[in-house]
């Protein structure tokens, strides 16, 4: 139990307001943006692990064939190469089961300017792009943003850490599934939502 104990992800939720460089623009990069002081509205270790992540460890480690279930519930033949993390966000509290594969209630990336319960998705960027040692603590950190331009408010419920495989194509796999409580992303302000996956001997 104790090795399964030492393995820890964990989850921060930030609400940032954010000044737009780039208003007229249809499509977004996280450059386009400027964001100011940020809250913490979320802290909590990650509901469990779902079964991509097992299964991604397993072809990792046993170099051995698996199909595994991306984010569109579709088996892929994962191969022992290739990977990539980033974050979706979605509006449902069903609780996390083992077979979750993305956000039950997905917000999607906005296309256009203005556009009702949509968000503009940011880049996925690690804050340590190598994993760092503190202590006896091994770990590393991903962030990404979501910003608000739909001119109302819209609430998230529940957040994502999925990773990418070149599986024969470009697949991504939900290794996590987090419920967050209500949190309510203003007009005109973003979510920035934060992992970091550690151990600790």
């Amino acid at each position: 139990m104790d090795a399964l104990e030492n393995l820890n992800l964990e989850l921060n939720l930030y609400l940032s307001p954010f000044e737009c460089l780039s208003p007229n623009k249809v499509l977004f990069e996280s450059t386009d943006f400027v964001l100011k002081k940020k809250e913490l509205v979320l802290h909590k270790q990650s509901d469990p692990f779902v079964r991509a992540f097992i299964d991604y460890l397993y072809r990792m480690l046993a170099n051995a064939a698996i199909n595994v279930p991306d984010i569109t519930n579709t088996a892929r033949a994962m191969l022992n190469t290739g990977a990539y993390g980033y974050t979706t966000v979605g509006t449902s509290n069903q609780a996390v089961g083992i077979n979750d594969y993305e956000c039950v209630g997905l917000i999607v990336a906005q296309g256009a300017l203005a556009t009702a319960n949509q968000l503009v998705y940011g880049n996925t960027e690690y804050i340590y792009w190598t994993p760092l040692t503190s202590g006896t603590t091994r770990y590393y950190c991903l962030t990404r943003p979501f910003f608000n331009m739909s001119g109302g408010n819209i609430v998230v419920e529940e957040v994502t850490y999925q990773g990418y495989n070149n599986a024969g194509g470009t697949y991504y796999f939900t290794m996590a599934r987090d419920l967050t409580g209500t949190v309510t992303i203003n007009d005109g302000c973003a979510l920035i939502v934060e992992y970091k996956m550690q151990v600790t001997v």
